[in-house]
């Protein structure tokens, strides 16, 4: 959904749930239909795909990339798009949510969707936020955005809320929280 603001400002939101299952206890959902969070269109606080499930912390594989999926997917995003002045255009934005599997996996613990209980779905929720820069030339948008998780669920109950910790003068923290992403077009 898009929101005129002023004469140029725009409110962009969305929504977006998805789920997965297979017939059979026996079979888990085929790795092209599993959802996945995090990235330049998603939630742009995390790298691709090193969000979740629920509060399972990420892990790489060998290769160095993440690979954390799931079988159920609740997202939010909302961007206050702007122009700065000429071709570039800046925006303002938070994004919400997680990947959950449909059962327990002994390699991913916490990971399950919970209704509830401690462990639910809402406490697992992740909230990142950031800046954006687009370089838009009408026929191509280049994208630049720098965001900072708010609140990780994959934390040790407690310390979730990172925003508490926030110091951006610190290369550390820098290194451990901004995570910037390139694209092409807008994210939604």
């Amino acid at each position: 959904q898009y929101y005129m603001i002023g004469r140029q400002g725009t409110i962009a939101l969305r929504g977006f749930f998805g789920a997965g299952f297979t017939f059979s206890d026996k079979y888990v959902l085929p790795y092209i239909r599993q959802f996945y969070a995090g990235g330049p269109n998603d939630i742009r606080a995390w790298k691709i795909r090193s969000l979740g499930p629920g509060s399972a912390p990420a892990t790489s594989t060998v290769a160095g990339f993440y690979n954390q999926t799931g079988d159920l997917k609740l997202e939010g995003n909302a961007e206050y798009r702007f122009p700065v002045i000429g071709i570039l255009k800046g925006a303002l934005f938070v994004d919400a949510g997680n990947v959950w599997l449909a059962k327990q996996d002994a390699l991913k613990p916490g990971g399950e969707f919970h209704i509830t209980g401690d462990n639910t779905f809402i406490n697992q929720f992740a909230i990142g936020g950031g800046v954006g820069l687009r370089m838009d030339f009408s026929f191509l948008i280049f994208r630049f955005d720098l965001g900072t998780p708010l609140r990780n669920p994959s934390l040790a109950k407690g310390t979730e809320w990172v925003i508490k910790n926030f110091n951006p003068l610190n290369s550390e923290w820098r290194k451990n929280n901004f995570v910037l992403n390139l694209a092409v077009a807008y994210p939604f």
